[in-house]
């Protein structure tokens, strides 16, 4: 008799037993619905834990029939292959990213027939030539780097049960805002690799220094800092890319696409693992891309508007009423002369930062475990009175379980950005409907497969020919998401309404199927609990302009190299206007 433990993509454990049928088959310890065949009859059976018994079943399911669990049912040796594991010939294969321990790598080399392990660049694979070791595998995991999974069910309609954590996130404690204390619970999350830090980012996009993520106010040395001077060449940042690790991530997609995996990785493990908010303008991946620590404000230096993230601004000053094009303008005022790394917020870093607050949260839903955000009774005057930084000295994360809009504290906080939902719909660059189909873009230039060599504003549909096609978006007005449909490259689009304020997503969607529209996400002052991270307005066209749609700046800096080269070419131009001058 053979019996293996096993655990699957989705972390649970149970037995895997071969036996001949005139074997007793074994019931202490037995897992529900662990596996078992009989050699000699090929019969397959189920076990149920409440009875203590072994059921049979046929693979066709139907008629009340058990039906067999997720396991591919190739053997080799006697050994059935699981999650995670392929075998090619003599060898199996360990994916990285879909076995979760030691303990299953281990697993994995008592299937194979010889129990030897050599290591190939896809992983691991088992062979006759090295005998394994604990010490050795440990290794290879460590090799391998860190990989955060989870997969969302969409079928589960409770927002949380419907998250299971994968790979290196197995164990770990959700995060999650302790209303009751006033403070937020990071769990096993505070120093994951990929948390950003605040930091002051001068326009060429050189960091001048970092905040202390306690007070703003401060740099890390408790000097004062300059976070809330309209004078200071450059604005308030969260730098992403903790000391130089890029952020990879890996969609990996079920039958129905609307259910799903996402991997989160310090490198890149595969070619299926992609960086797309590391990719400049320039076409480089770049050690670190910037997202504003605070909603717009709209700061003249004299002779220009700029779109700038600053503390101590008067909502009155937040971008509003403007157009998209008229946004954009603005945002990329910041740039210095012959450099051109800023923009509105644009769509790869909200795909990146919605994933990360899924897994730290281990919730579809974001609300409840990081705060209402400023969502009730909210109008144009209310907000005129808001002042960005009302959560400086609150660390990078900080909400109330409360949208009142007068109370200007309820405001969230995540990953050091304030308002992140609630208070303005933010309008952001790569998303667009054109009569209900979505169409996206991930990267300035084409390295996502788009043939666009720019982000596009326009209300004319073919002016986004160059864009990727996405999905179709159903009719919605503010209605509750049920379920979305996501691509490889992490883009996404809703597919089904029909949610509530208490289950799903518990965000809404706005779409106009007859228009070309402009995406806002995250919802305002009054949109009530319809607001959150994954809240989504496609109604409108990138000509509309209210006091409840606004934008913030972000950057992408230019490489080390593009950035040597650029001062060289001004010191040149310098040089040269000195020359004329005499």
């Amino acid at each position: 008799m053979i019996s293996v433990n096993r655990r699957t993509l989705y972390g649970e454990v149970f037995n895997d037993v071969r036996c001949l049928s005139s074997d007793e088959k074994p019931t202490e310890g037995i897992k529900n619905g662990s596996t078992l065949i009989e050699i000699d009859t090929g019969k397959r059976y189920l076990y149920d834990a409440l009875s203590c018994q072994w059921n049979e079943f046929s693979q066709g399911g139907g008629g009340g029939d058990y039906v067999l669990p997720t396991m591919s049912p190739t053997t080799k040796g006697g050994a059935t292959v699981g999650e995670g594991l392929t075998m090619d010939g003599t060898a199996l294969s360990v994916d990285y990213s879909e076995v979760a321990s030691v303990d299953a790598l281990e697993e994995a080399t008592a299937l194979s027939p010889t129990g030897g392990i050599v290591s190939t660049q896809d992983g691991l694979a088992i062979d006759t030539d090295v005998i394994a070791t604990r010490e050795y595998v440990d290794s290879r995991i460590n090799a391998r780097g860190t990989v955060y999974g989870f997969h969302v069910d969409s079928n589960e309609s409770d927002s949380t049960a419907c998250v299971t954590y994968l790979a290196d996130a197995l164990g770990m404690t959700p995060a999650h805002m302790d209303y009751a204390n006033q403070r937020f619970d990071y769990g096993s999350w505070e120093n994951a690799f990929f948390m950003p830090k605040p930091c002051m980012l001068k326009y060429d996009g050189t960091v001048d220094y970092y905040l202390d993520p306690n007070d703003y106010a401060k740099k890390l040395d408790s000097t004062a800092s300059d976070v809330a001077d309209p004078t200071y060449a450059g604005n308030a940042m969260m730098e992403w890319g903790r000391d130089g690790k890029i952020i990879w991530y890996k969609v990996v997609l079920d039958a129905d696409p609307t259910s799903y995996s996402v991997y989160i990785a310090d490198n890149q493990v595969d070619d299926a693992y992609v960086c797309y908010p590391f990719i400049n303008g320039d076409g480089d991946i770049v050690k670190h891309f910037y997202t504003p620590c605070y909603f717009g404000s709209i700061v003249n230096d004299g002779t220009k508007d700029v779109l700038r993230s600053l503390s101590g601004q008067l909502g009155s000053a937040r971008c509003k009423s403007k157009t998209a094009a008229q946004e954009r303008t603005m945002a990329k005022a910041n740039n210095p002369d012959g450099i051109d790394i800023w923009d509105t917020e644009v769509y790869a870093d909200v795909i990146l930062v919605n994933f990360l607050l899924t897994l730290i949260s281990k919730s579809i839903e974001s609300r409840t475990a990081f705060g209402q955000g400023i969502h009730t009774s909210g109008t144009d005057a209310i907000n005129d009175g808001f002042t960005s930084g009302v959560h400086d000295t609150k660390g990078l994360f900080w909400g109330t379980n409360s949208g009142a809009a007068e109370t200007y504290m309820n405001a969230v906080k995540v990953f050091g950005m304030e308002n992140w939902w609630g208070f303005m719909w933010r309008r952001f660059a790569g998303l667009v409907a054109v009569n209900g189909t979505e169409k996206y873009k991930l990267t300035r230039g084409t390295q996502d497969g788009s043939t666009a060599n720019d982000y596009v504003v326009s209300t004319t549909g073919s002016a986004y020919d160059g864009y990727l096609m996405g999905g179709t978006l159903p009719a919605a007005s503010g209605s509750y998401i049920k379920k979305q449909e996501l691509r490889p490259d992490g883009s996404y689009t809703p597919t089904v309404v029909g949610g509530s304020a208490s289950t799903y997503y518990r965000d809404a969607l706005w779409t106009n199927l007859n228009a070309v529209t402009f995406a806002f996400r995250g919802g305002a002052s009054a949109d009530s609990a319809r607001v959150g991270a994954w809240y989504l307005a496609l109604d409108n066209e990138a000509s509309r302009a209210a006091w409840v749609f606004g934008a913030a700046p972000s950057c992408k800096p230019q490489s080390p190299e593009a950035a040597m080269a650029s001062r060289i070419k001004k010191l040149e131009q310098t040089v040269a206007q000195l020359v004329a001058g005499e």
